[in-house]
């Protein structure tokens, strides 16, 4: 804004030779609301010849007031070269540019050099501005709220209610195998998702489905066992891991005695260690053995067992763990032995305390 006024001034320098007629302008100038002086010096000896001050009017220029007007005044006019000044105080920006015509001065050289200065008031260009950002923040975000609102309505017809929708199906379709979604959508992205949900979760779903029932099939199947046989499991290296209600009923001991135990606490030294190791050999071989096995409770009562077990291998054809599955026979041994059969077990103890 300085820079374009001192130039209109120049060119009236240059276009007029009348100082009444520069004077009549730079007060044109002055009556705008953001400048706040304007001061034309020239001439020889170098005097104001215009002004919108009036109380400047003719006078010499080491005779202006303020001293602050007449520094810079005299500082441009020896270095012929433009100068920016601002006064925090005043909040004025001085602007002062020299200039070098013919026209309005006296005929030698020296008379043709000047100063133009001037002094803008910034207050009114901080409320121009301010005025004019908040026109514009007002209308950027207006622009971004339409923006917005297109974007999140076009977001909520093309994207959340499609998937919505998709949603909606994918539920219904693990109540009813038979339900599909794929001709609801368009042929765009949003319909492909829905026909690769449709190919990809439904047939999860249906498959999830179908585990839970065989889920609930064995857990019948071993709420069944569990009221009919004595069951344990344990872990590769025989420590046992797991004993239904059934085991601890007929050995007599809890299951937190039992837990992490061998079956060795239950063995009744009936057997010869040859047995056991062969029912080894056979589950390395078969991965199952069955057998009749005597077993000594708690208390020291024998009991009679139909036992079946299973080994169970990883992919690398290790063994993880055993599951034992016994009936209780005891009644059936104990009505069919005969006395010689307990002397063949055990030759040094009698019936009574077999």
């Amino acid at each position: 804004r300085s820079h374009l006024t001192t130039s209109a001034i120049s060119y009236a320098i240059e276009t007029t030779t009348s100082h009444e007629t520069l004077d009549r302008f730079v007060n044109s100038i002055g009556d705008q609301p953001e400048v706040a002086t304007v001061v034309v010096v020239g001439g020889h000896p170098t005097k104001v010849i215009a002004t919108t001050q009036t109380e400047l009017k003719d006078r010499l220029i080491n005779d202006i007031s303020p001293p602050l007007i007449r520094a810079e005044l005299i500082d441009v006019l020896n270095a012929k070269t433009g100068k920016h000044n601002f006064q925090k105080s005043t909040h004025h920006a001085i602007y002062t540019e020299p200039f070098s015509v013919e026209g309005i001065s006296p005929e030698n050289e020296r008379s043709r050099q000047g100063v133009i200065l001037v002094i803008l008031d910034t207050r009114y260009f901080h409320d121009e501005i301010y005025s004019q950002l908040l026109s514009n923040l007002i209308y950027q975000g207006a622009v971004i709220l339409l923006i917005s609102v297109i974007a999140y309505l076009l977001l909520i017809k093309r994207i959340y209610n499609p998937i919505q929708r998709i949603r909606d199906k994918v539920t219904t379709l693990g109540l009813d195998e038979n339900v599909s979604f794929s001709s609801s959508f368009a042929q765009d992205e949003i319909g492909q998702l829905a026909r690769i949900l449709e190919t990809s979760l439904g047939k999860e779903i249906k498959a999830n489905r179908k585990t839970k029932d065989y889920a609930r099939d064995l857990q019948f199947q071993k709420k069944a066992l569990d009221q009919h046989a004595i069951v344990s499991e344990t872990d590769a290296k025989g420590r046992i891991t797991y004993v239904n209600d059934n085991f601890c009923n007929t050995s007599g001991y809890t299951r937190d005695e039992l837990l992490g135990q061998n079956h060795r606490i239950i063995n009744s030294q009936l057997h010869p260690r040859e047995f056991f190791a062969n029912m080894y050999k056979t589950l390395k071989s078969q991965g199952h053995w069955n057998d009749t096995v005597c077993n000594e409770s708690k208390n020291g009562d024998l009991y009679w067992v139909d036992s079946t077990v299973v080994c169970f291998k990883d992919d690398n054809d290790r063994i993880t763990k055993y599951v034992s599955i016994r009936t209780n026979i005891t009644a059936i041994i104990e009505a069919d032995i005969k006395p010689v059969s307990y002397t063949h077990l055990r030759a040094h103890e009698t019936r009574e305390d077999l």
